[in-house]
């Protein structure tokens, strides 16, 4: 019998006490399981493994050549194709620290630039970041003092900088391009009669071609331009090979293209249009005073059309804007001001009291860069605000027409151009060849290519200003018409090449877009001038063989048709409804096909436009 009370709690056992770490005994091993490697495992581990060690020392055998796509050897035999070019994306790079040419021929002057080392550090030190569109470089650019020599001249306190954009600049010790200023600190110091020059490395053009070339063109067309021409440099005793020298911007360049050199001429910083922020001023009487500016933001904020017109004739130099964006579409400048917003001058003419826009930064035309095909439409929408208003109206519109056509036809024939471009590039060869042998080949190569691509260019052009856009006589409601002039538009897909043809099927004629080989994409569009008033296009389209992933789009002056579902057999009806504001309005009617695989077939007849409402004034007697 217990002793303890009757109510007293239970207590739980004692334990012995705990056995220090060293005391502990040691679990046994869990039992290993091994995972049986199959063989072909094993194989593409090796292969593997060797290939990044091929990599690795391949690069560093060839000083990192492997990972600079444009000295690849595969670039280099113009087996590396993109867009429409069949050369290589760049051209290959010969490096500026180790050139040792041989005598140089006479025919191109030759520019050596001294400087201290602690300019030098200071260029070395200029940071590079991009600020984001319409901001530029960093402001923090060096500006250091230097010697140029060129023959038995020699010019001292030159004020010199590194300049280019987020495409073209190159740091110190790359191949850089300067811009040397010779009458800011030695007033009426000028070189060649220019006071500011640009030596620009031309990296984005391999060809050294583009910037004389297509300067030319913009001033037969009447647009002011500066000069260029080719020279070799050489600083503090390296040679850094050929470079492209442009006349500098300044009141130099105003006085030798307008009468009153008082006016403002604004630089259109980076990628920015014109009312986006303040424009920097460049030269002028009165930097302070935007009379131009103001008139022109006024011009583009009036809401009617007509009086818009108006005020942009009193405030632009419209002739020359319109041969701006002309010359700016037929040689492919998608980064010119029309197109891009970058690269443009404005100069603010007293005399006329008008705006004369200027091409800036031509090293990227005719396809080169691969940023525009050289089938790109001339009626391509505009991103730039002041040639988008421009355009925009009827009478805007009728005058770039006409004013591509007339270059087209008249003034920048192919046998011209092609000739031009070869002269060009047979000026700077001798150089190249002094230089280095495969480079002067290379280049010959790239001379080539781009000869090809002007003329793949002139063709295009003059194919589509021969177009004659279709005006349907539509007045009175109920009216309609036939679309019967339809242009192909076949977008080249990773494996495939769209066919797009005419045929004639059990229905009649047909419009046909097949896929072959892989994914592609392609289109039938045609293009009508509308009066005021309510539309609709109605038509219909067969689709046979098509992948379940199959994309159809129809639309209509920007209004889309939505939903398309193809009928699994026989015809699918298409419809849109719109409205014209202005008149002599271009729309387009686009109707497209995208899959791996299949063909959509339109009928050809069957695409009709009827006007909705009556065109009162119109129908007025």
């Amino acid at each position: 019998m217990s002793d303890a009370p009757p109510n007293a709690t239970p207590q739980p056992p004692s334990l012995p006490p705990p056995l220090p770490p060293w005391a502990r005994p040691v679990p046994p091993p869990l039992p290993t399981i091994r995972r049986r490697r199959s063989p072909w495992s094993v194989a593409f581990t090796a292969l593997l493994w060797t290939f990044l060690a091929v990599l690795v020392g391949y690069n560093v055998v060839t000083e990192g050549r492997w990972f600079r796509p444009e000295d690849h050897p595969l670039a280099q035999q113009g087996r590396w194709r993109g867009g429409e070019g069949r050369g290589p994306r760049r051209s290959p790079r010969m490096d500026a620290r180790a050139l040792q040419p041989t005598s140089l021929p006479t025919n191109l002057a030759r520019i050596r630039i001294e400087m201290s080392g602690e300019a030098e550090d200071a260029l070395r030190s200029q940071p590079h970041r991009f600020r984001g569109f319409g901001m530029g470089l960093d402001p923090d650019r060096p500006e250091v003092r230097a010697t140029v020599r060129c023959g038995d001249e020699v010019f001292t306190n030159v004020a010199l900088h590194l300049k280019g954009a987020a495409g073209s600049f190159r740091p110190y010790d790359d191949k850089p391009a300067f811009t040397l200023n010779f009458g800011k600190h030695a007033k009426g110091q000028v070189f060649r009669g220019m006071p500011k020059v640009s030596l620009n490395n031309s990296v984005q053009d391999p060809t050294f071609v583009s910037e004389t070339l297509c300067r030319d063109l913009y001033r037969q067309a009447g647009v002011p331009v500066p000069r260029t021409d080719h020279v070799t440099v050489e600083v503090n005793g390296r040679d850094l090979g050929l470079y492209v020298l442009a006349e500098g911007w300044g009141k130099a360049f105003v006085r030798q293209h307008f009468e009153d050199d008082d006016g403002n001429l604004y630089d259109g910083g980076f990628v920015q249009d014109v009312l986006e922020r303040p424009l920097e001023v460049v030269s002028g009487k009165h930097k302070d005073q935007h009379p131009g500016l103001g008139r022109l933001g006024k011009a583009l904020e009036e809401s009617n059309p007509g009086r818009r017109w108006a005020a942009l004739t009193n405030t632009l130099d419209v002739e020359r804007f319109i041969s701006l964006v002309a010359v700016d579409v037929f040689v492919c400048n998608w980064d010119g001001y029309a197109i891009n917003r970058n690269n443009y001058r404005i100069y603010d003419d007293p005399k006329t009291g008008r705006l004369v826009f200027m091409p800036h930064g031509l090293d990227q035309t005719f396809g080169v860069g691969q940023r525009m095909p050289t089938s790109a439409s001339i009626r391509m929408p505009m991103r730039a605000q002041v040639a988008a208003a421009v355009l925009e109206h009827p009478e805007g519109r009728r005058r770039y027409l006409a004013r591509i056509g007339h270059l087209a036809t008249n003034v920048f024939h192919e046998e011209a151009l092609l000739r031009q471009a070869r002269d060009i590039a047979a000026r700077i060869q001798p150089t190249l060849a002094a230089y280095s042998k495969s480079a002067a080949e290379e280049h010959a190569q790239w001379v080539e290519e781009y000869c090809r691509l002007i003329q793949a260019r002139v063709q295009s052009v003059t194919q589509q200003v021969s177009w004659v856009v279709a005006r349907p006589k539509l007045v009175a409601k109920g009216d309609s018409a036939i679309l019967r002039d339809w242009t192909p538009q076949a977008r080249r897909g990773r494996n495939s090449r769209p066919q797009c043809e005419r045929v004639v099927t059990e229905d009649g004629n047909a419009l046909s877009i097949r896929m072959t080989g892989g994914f592609g994409a392609a289109a039938w569009r045609s293009s009508l001038l509308l009066d005021p008033g309510r539309y609709r296009v109605t038509g219909r389209l067969k689709v046979r063989g098509a992948d379940p992933s199959a994309h159809l789009g129809f639309r209509a002056a920007g209004h889309e048709m939505p939903e398309i579902v193809a009928a699994a057999q026989g015809w699918t009806p298409l419809s849109v409804e719109f409205a014209i504001g202005e008149p002599e309005t271009e729309i387009d009617v686009v109707v497209e096909f995208a899959a791996w695989r299949g063909e959509a077939l339109l009928d050809a007849d069957g695409f009709v436009i009827t006007r909705l409402e009556e065109n009162e004034d119109k129908a007025k007697p």
